[in-house]
């Protein structure tokens, strides 16, 4: 379940990433040195020409079906109602490969999901949620900047240093 997951939430991120612009090599750099990486973006990376030993440089032949993380994700699903846990994005991953399945892609390797989210995301969405992600992002910048101003107590100082060192590292300041 943890790798259908896994590779919806890369393909998200690599197809929203290249429509906004993002070189899909650099991308793919950026996000193997970084806390995203994982086996899906180092190994089986799901962008044909990110790795040329990877499924997706070889047309989706060869590595593990859709068909069959469809089918590991359903029994995840099964055993999950019988135990009363709630399995939300694996339910939302499931749906995914399921529709692929259905269209006739249930023997391309998983990694097909990245031309599925590809050609279903809405470019026009991302710019507003990327607007709507840059004002707020602003304004707790300048909230975060206005409260490392005031005094802070001794026990304090560990978090305007954490608060410090999080936003800063990204750019923020």
């Amino acid at each position: 379940m943890i790798l259908g997951i896994n590779m919806v939430a890369a393909c998200e991120g690599m197809a929203m990433g290249e429509k906004l612009g993002i070189d899909p090599k650099t991308l793919c750099d950026i996000l193997s040195v970084c806390t995203a990486n994982s086996w899906v973006i180092d190994t089986t990376n799901p962008r044909p020409g990110n790795k040329p030993n990877a499924p997706a440089s070889k047309n989706y032949e060869g590595g593990f079906q859709v068909g069959l993380i469809r089918k590991d994700l359903g029994l995840a699903k099964e055993i999950a109602e019988q135990i009363g846990a709630d399995v939300s994005f694996g339910e939302k991953a499931h749906d995914y490969f399921e529709v692929l399945e259905k269209n006739g892609h249930g023997g391309k390797d998983f990694g097909y999901m990245f031309q599925y989210v590809m050609n279903n995301l809405d470019t026009k969405k991302i710019w507003e949620i990327t607007q709507i992600t840059f004002v707020i992002l602003k304004y707790t910048n300048q909230t975060i900047k206005e409260s490392l101003n005031y005094p802070l107590k001794k026990k304090d100082k560990k978090r305007k240093k954490w608060i410090f060192h999080t936003f800063g590292v990204l750019g923020f300041w």
